[in-house]
């Protein structure tokens, strides 16, 4: 997107029509002025570190006034909204361990969506879904091409044309014809859209074939969702750019939130959605759509799956460089590091004694396929056990391999997680991450080779086992 410059006569008429457009929404919108207001704005005019806007789970919302100068005021006041929609509904705290980039995208379209429901108006150079009926509906463009080769230069990323929301659903599926629909938008969370989103590349990765990969296309304007919390200038360059008001904006890429961190953050949240729903409510504002998702945000637990996905995840991609930034995060407005693809030792250990269902572990191995078939750069190892190990099986996540019809479970005796400690010890010494699905009545090795995290079910022997440290075991719910 090619921006205007900066001078202080845009900067204060931005800051203007900002106030314009907060004062404005008060009466119309109550629900998003609400938590509009909650939000800390900040001026950045450093188009490196934010070419159009970008927001955190803390509240903090920077905006490029460049940007905003090419927005009408309802666009300027619909861009402001999506923001606050990220905040608001925890998008930022819900990703867990997924992709980012699809990820951001499916949030974004649900937000979108909800905001045009509620008669909203938004930019037409970003995710635009358009009415189906009585449902909502839009059309992901994906595109099917070969893989970089060594040492080849990485191609421009490709964003959708400017006219792509006004152009027909025909006219869409022929310049993209990989794309797929996502319908029925109105009925869905940002986890269903991203699970569908995942499961078409996965769909047209297979179509492509080998030496192919298959790339999301972008809109030519999109906001940046910042994980975790730091400095700009913690990252490539300097990052203070130029802003009076934007310097050590936190919550860009850096040190994560803990997870205490992230349970205040939600509780101020979920408590602000409920103020502004009932304000809005008093006075015949809020959208039937909002109060139906408000009460799912209000009901949310974190999923043991999520807990597992966000630790593996956090073991896992330790290894990265700033010194050659992800080129492919540059289009979103943000730095992201680039990993360091070297194979990385994850073993699952399966407890096979009696006290463990056959059940429980079908509900292990099928977690345990998910998050082998989820990391290309892993190499995961299967080891089922109870007071001895009965087998070792390499489950190659490329190929995504049925590990519960691969695995054969023996064994139903006892328990003891002493064997594995040996085998690891003698015989991989790398591994980095070990995942014990078991009931923890076993024997544990004092001394562990790499990090071990405990998957266990209700009525488990967690209390009889003081010495593991409480945040390496997940309980499953019922």
């Amino acid at each position: 997107m090619n921006l205007p410059k900066i001078t202080d006569e845009m900067r204060t008429l931005q800051e203007d029509r900002i106030l314009r457009a907060k004062i404005a929404s008060q009466k119309e919108k109550p629900f998003f002025y609400f938590l509009f207001s909650r939000l800390n704005i900040k001026e950045i005019c450093d188009e490196k570190i934010c070419p159009t806007m970008f927001v955190n789970s803390m509240g903090d919302m920077g905006y490029n006034p460049a940007f905003l100068s090419k927005l009408s005021l309802p666009e300027l006041t619909g861009v402001m909204f999506h923001e606050v929609m990220h905040v608001a509904f925890l998008h930022l705290l819900r990703l867990g361990g997924r992709d980012h980039n699809a990820w951001n995208t499916a949030v974004d379209i649900v937000a979108n969506q909800i905001l045009l429901a509620s008669k909203v108006v938004l930019p037409p150079q970003g995710w635009v879904p358009r009415e189906d009926g009585e449902n909502w509906k839009i059309y992901v463009p994906f595109k099917i091409e070969p893989e970089k080769k060594e040492g080849e230069e990485e191609k421009k990323e490709t964003e959708l044309p400017e006219n792509w929301a006004s152009l027909s659903d025909s006219q869409q599926e022929k310049l993209y014809p990989d794309g797929f629909w996502l319908k029925q938008l109105n009925k869905k969370g940002g986890e269903v859209v991203y699970d569908e989103i995942l499961s078409k590349i996965s769909q047209r990765q297979k179509k492509g074939g080998q030496g192919k990969r298959v790339t999301l296309v972008m809109p030519s304007m999109s906001d940046g969702h910042q994980y975790g919390k730091g400095n700009p200038g913690d990252q490539e360059g300097d990052g203070k750019g130029s802003g009076r008001k934007g310097d050590n904006l936190p919550g860009q890429l850096g040190e994560g939130l803990t997870e205490e961190d992230e349970q205040k953050i939600a509780k101020k949240w979920k408590q602000a959605l409920t103020e502004a729903a009932t304000i809005a409510k008093v006075q015949g504002h809020l959208p039937g759509i909002i109060e139906s998702m408000i009460q799912e945000v209000l009901e949310t637990k974190t999923s043991w799956k999520d807990r597992l996905t966000k630790f593996v995840t956090q073991e896992l991609f330790t290894d990265f460089t700033w010194a050659r930034p992800n080129k492919k995060s540059l289009s979103s407005g943000f730095y992201m590091p680039s990993y360091i693809k070297e194979k990385l030792q994850v073993v699952f250990c399966f407890d096979t004694s009696g006290s463990i269902s056959d059940h429980e572990l079908q509900l292990y191995l099928g977690e345990a396929q998910a998050i082998a078939r989820a990391y290309e750069n892993i190499e995961a190892l299967a080891i089922v056990c109870d007071c001895e190990i009965h087998g070792i099986h390499e489950l190659d996540s490329c190929e995504a391999k049925d590990i519960s019809s691969n695995v054969k479970m023996k064994g139903r005796g006892g328990t003891s997680h002493l064997p594995i400690e040996e085998y690891l010890r003698k015989e991989k010494p790398d591994t980095k991450l070990v995942i014990c699905f078991t009931d923890l009545y076993t024997d544990i090795p004092q001394e562990r080779t790499g990090t071990w995290l405990w998957v266990v079910a209700a009525g488990s022997a967690k209390d009889q086992h003081p010495e593991l440290d409480p945040n390496t075991i997940i309980e499953i719910e019922e």
